[in-house]
């Protein structure tokens, strides 16, 4: 997955798969809770937002810098979370 932006605690990676752009948004602080769903205390997780229909101020396009920073300033302001369902902790992480 390629980064394409990055704030103080998350950054946002994509990838074309099939045609289909994806996306997860990583947190750089580990999750202070215990346990819930996949997500585990002390660990980083990487996923997507917790919009049931998107965030209303982005288009997930991932093609507009400035989008992309105000994107990741909601979650660092807490308007957006991490989704506590579509998101798995990060056990093991490789840089290229």
């Amino acid at each position: 997955m390629r980064v394409m932006g990055v704030s103080k605690n998350y950054f946002v990676m994509i990838r074309n798969n099939f045609g289909k752009l994806r996306y997860s948004v990583c947190e750089k602080k580990p999750w202070g809770g215990i346990r819930y769903n996949q997500m585990v205390g002390g660990k980083f997780h990487c996923g997507v937002d917790n919009m049931i229909f998107g965030w209303i101020g982005f288009d997930y396009r991932f093609d507009d810098q400035e989008k992309i920073d105000n994107y990741l300033q909601a979650f660092e302001t807490g308007g957006i979370e991490l989704s506590v369902r579509g998101t798995i902790p990060i056990l093991n992480l490789q840089v290229k």
